[in-house]
């Protein structure tokens, strides 16, 4: 029964997450393990919910949920990833299993703490169950108020929800939150899109770092009518060593080729740091430096301490690079820079089976378009690169392994959101939510783990009053 709970729970997760991006599944690929776990207490909450997320890289592995693809590469990330998210999944699951007090407002809580345990991956390597819905219109209009929190919240409290009441036998209240949820992602589509004022951009998904094959890409996306082209990141490593533009300036001054953006890393001692600048007609602009190295690139590179805007072609453009959308704090800096209207995204992700992990991460682009309210331009060297619009609609898409340039007009507007004008004000409620549950256990003198049932049953006196034997 629990090898069941794990593998479906697995399974489900990973159907729901991109590449194959089945979002319904993510309202309930908890479900399973909860069910198993209910006052079951901390330690088998935690340990299942951990069991289904390395259940869940070995399928990602494997592949048998996926559609064939190019790509192959090392697993280590996909265990990476599913073993830090399996950290905070897994404590969320814990305290739901750990929790006894029958109360309305037990799921909703356990899915606020479930939404602080998210928040402190900040710390290393963020995760979220929001990523399951990145294509959805209504979760993204919420991100777009309440940050990618609030919709981890709503999908936490939507498994949390079923699982409670499929576990106490209310299958009539089970399907009301069905249903509900059915409402909520289909009623709830994308604005209108707009082409008046647009600009076309593109984004090369190329792995190779040759000068004059990127300039021959580059040149070509600006046949294709773009305006302004995105390279990978540390596309140009090779191009310009010690920081050393003159070839990228050189060739950005030649006919037929449009701005372009790329990474490179600079002269800075003791580390160099891995800067984005954007050149056009001869001139460099000012640089930026990723301020999130991502794994062991922090022990080679620095890390940047600021935000970077540019002027270019009567716009002014947002530099980030790579590891930096995962933190919807760094991208709003960006974002909140004057006359902001469009931000280029240079990234290049581990290769993985099945392009698993540039999946995973490509999938917080929507939601970093929708939080800033401006459109993005991501361009991988692998594998779903993705150009969105301010609304975060993905408006074109690159493949699994496949060498291409994306094309696609933008708005380059600055949509009101409130995610950016106060930051990640979601975290603050539920926070002050737990925080008074936990107050609340202290009062009642019930803040503490439970112990074993069957050590309980062994020291509880019997219903004479006298102790039990084996006490």
């Amino acid at each position: 029964m629990l090898s069941a709970a794990v593998l479906l729970t697995a399974t489900l997760l990973v159907l729901a997450l991109p590449p194959v991006g089945w979002h319904p599944f993510g309202w309930v690929a908890f479900v399973p393990v909860l069910i198993a776990s209910r006052e079951r207490g901390l330690a088998r909450g935690f340990g299942l919910a951990m069991a289904a997320m390395l259940a869940g890289a070995l399928l990602t592995r494997l592949g048998w949920l996926y559609r064939p693809s190019l790509l192959d590469g090392s697993p280590a990330w996909n265990y990476a990833g599913f073993a830090v998210f399996g950290v905070a999944g897994g404590l969320a699951c814990g305290v739901w299993a750990e929790t006894t007090r029958r109360s309305k407002w037990r799921p909703a809580l356990v899915a606020a703490w479930a939404v602080l345990f998210e928040a402190a991956l900040l710390l290393y390597l963020p995760a979220h169950l929001a990523l399951t819905q990145a294509r959805v219109p209504a979760m993204l209009n919420l991100a777009s108020w309440t940050g990618i929190w609030g919709v981890s919240f709503l999908v936490w409290l939507a498994n949390l929800s079923l699982a409670e009441f499929l576990a106490a036998g209310k299958g009539r209240e089970a399907a009301a939150i069905v249903l509900l949820i059915g409402l909520v992602v289909t009623l709830a589509p994308f604005g209108p899109g707009s082409v008046a004022g647009s600009v076309r951009v593109a984004a090369l998904q190329t792995p190779v770092g040759s000068l004059d094959d990127l300039a021959n890409r580059n040149k070509r996306a600006g046949e294709l009518g773009a305006e302004l082209v995105v390279w990978p990141e540390l596309s140009a490593l090779a191009i310009a060593p010690g920081g050393d533009t003159k070839d990228l300036r050189d060739l950005s001054r030649e006919v037929g080729q449009p701005p372009f953006l790329t990474t490179f890393e600079d002269d800075a001692k003791p580390l160099p740091h891995n800067v984005a600048a954007l050149f056009n007609q001869g001139v460099e602009s000012p640089r930026y430096a990723k301020r999130k190295p991502f794994g062991g690139e922090r022990f080679v590179r620095a890390a940047g301490n600021r935000p970077t805007a540019v002027p270019v072609s009567g716009l002014v453009v947002g530099l980030n690079v790579c590891f930096d959308s995962c933190f919807p704090a760094v991208i709003r800096d960006t974002a909140v820079l004057p006359e902001v209207g469009l931000i280029l995204l240079p990234t290049q992700d581990p290769v993985a089976p099945f392009g698993t992990v540039q999946a995973f991460h490509a999938a917080y682009t929507p939601f970093r378009a929708a939080e800033a309210g401006v459109p993005v331009v991501r361009a991988d060297g692998t594998a779903y690169s993705m150009i969105t619009d301010s609304q975060g609609r993905v408006v074109a898409e690159g493949g699994s392994g496949t060498d291409e340039i994306l094309v696609a007009d933008v708005i380059p507007e600055r949509r009101w959101t409130l995610y950016r004008t106060l930051g990640d004000w979601f975290l603050w409620p539920c926070g002050l939510g737990c925080a008074l549950a936990l107050f609340g256990s202290w009062r009642r003198g019930a803040l503490t783990l439970r112990p074993n049932p069957k050590t309980r049953e062994r020291s509880e006196p019997n219903r004479r009053g006298v102790a039990s034997p084996s006490s």
